[in-house]
Formats: C-alpha cells, sequence, structure tokens
C-alpha cells in the first residue's frame, strides 16, 4: 500500500509545530490542521506540486510504501523504492550528539555540496 507519510518528512526537516508551520506557509486553517494531523488523503496533482515546492522535495519523499500480502510483488518491482527504514530517529540523535566544532563542519560540506549543485 503507498502512504502518505507527511509526519516523515516535517520530522527530518525538524518541524516541530506542523500546524504554525503550514500556516506560516499560507495554507488554509482547515488543510493545516489536516496536514498537521496527517488525515489528508485526496489531493490534486497541483497541491502535490505546491507540497513539493514548499517542502523542497520530489513526489518519492511523500510516499513510502507498505508491502501488502495481498498483492506480491517481485522483489525488484520499481514500488520498493520507496519502502523506508525509519533511520529519522537515528539520523537525529546522530546530529544532536554532534560537537559544536564537528556541526559546523558538516554545515560546511552541506553549503559547498550545495553550491557545486547550483553551478
Amino acid at each position: 500500500m503507498i502512504v502518505f507519510n507527511l509526519p516523515r518528512l516535517l520530522k527530518t526537516k525538524g518541524v516541530t509545530k506542523p500546524f504554525s508551520y503550514f500556516m506560516s506557509l499560507g495554507y488554509s486553517r482547515g488543510l493545516s490542521s489536516k496536514m498537521a494531523q496527517n488525515l489528508e488523503r485526496g489531493f490534486t496533482l497541483e497541491k502535490l506540486e505546491r507540497y513539493c515546492i514548499d517542502f523542497n522535495c520530489t513526489p518519492n519523499d511523500l510516499f513510502d510504501y507498505h508491502p501488502d500480502s495481498r498483492n506480491k510483488l517481485p522483489d525488484n518491482h520499481p514500488l520498493y523504492q520507496l519502502k523506508r527504514e525509519d533511520k529519522d530517529d537515528e539520523i537525529i540523535a546522530l546530529l544532536h550528539n554532534l560537537p559544536l566544532d564537528k556541526i559546523r563542519e558538516l554545515s560546511k560540506i552541506i553549503k559547498d555540496g550545495k553550491n557545486n549543485n547550483e553551478t
């Protein structure tokens, strides 16, 4: 089954107050509430595009695939690219435990990589 996994993306991006975050992006109160509670289920391609722009991601970042025993797929099926192991907590813990000088080094590496991608 394909699931819209907004909480994973928000957690990875360090968003701790989803409702406020969505409101700051200009989403309506009702939609912000639905999204903050991960209740958004049906959306248009235009809305999906807006999510990708606002969250600086691709559609693949917004979806997870959970294999279903009723629909057996070959092991090499492309949907398995959307199957995620939840490593977010591990990554966040690693970042929180880094000494400040290492965080600065990591920041420089990320900035240098971003600048190299822009040229």
